[in-house]
């Protein structure tokens, strides 16, 4: 069974599942991504981390151990929460429609030499593509928080395309593949429930 089977079938069990919030797109799964804007100490972390799994000594490896513990400590002011939401099949086709509308699909036709077949290809977007990616992590990412606990919950596509500029690729990465986990979750959900009702 996959992450995202899992996720569906955990929130449609018995007395999870509620159909006003459901209809209103808050019974949705959420998960958290920590992301540490200090680069730096995040790369001290895995080096030290390599180092402790090639520590031969006990005594070695301690101290190592100790400077993973205050790296780790460090870090924390430069952590930042992603809460990630599943979208409904609604509110995914929205996003699909938006992309769509400002980056109409277009078409090039060839014609097959052998058979004299036209052929009809939808011709790729960078663009829409990427206004898609941002139009779906502004509606996935439903609020941040910071190392201090103000939570920011305007996460707007301008905020989005701002942080996929700045932010650190490795937090993109994984704020990225949560979303589109949550995703395939909200679509098992959706297919668990039809087949109920």
């Amino acid at each position: 069974m996959t992450d995202a089977q899992a996720i569906a079938n955990d929130q449609s069990k018995p007395g999870v599942f509620n159909l006003v919030e459901r209809l209103q797109n808050r019974g949705m799964p959420t998960e958290d991504v920590d992301v540490y804007l200090d680069e730096k100490l995040g790369w001290d972390l895995v080096r030290l981390e390599e180092k402790h799994v090639e520590a031969r000594k006990d005594a070695e490896a301690k101290v190592i151990e100790a400077k993973i513990k205050r790296v780790r400590e460090a870090l924390q002011a430069s952590r930042y929460v992603f809460t990630i939401q599943g979208l409904s099949n609604e509110k995914y086709d929205e996003v699909i429609a938006l992309s769509e509308e400002s980056f109409p699909y277009e078409y090039e036709e060839t014609v097959n030499p052998l058979t004299g077949q036209k052929i009809r290809e939808i011709v790729d977007s960078e663009d829409r593509d990427k206004l898609f990616n941002t139009l779906f992590l502004a509606e996935a990412v439903v609020k941040v928080t910071d190392p201090d606990g103000a939570v920011d919950d305007d996460i707007t596509p301008e905020k989005v395309s701002f942080i996929k500029k700045l932010g650190p690729l490795d937090g993109i990465r994984r704020i990225t593949e949560l979303a589109f986990k949550m995703r395939m979750a909200a679509s098992w959900m959706d297919g668990i429930q039809d087949e109920d009702f």
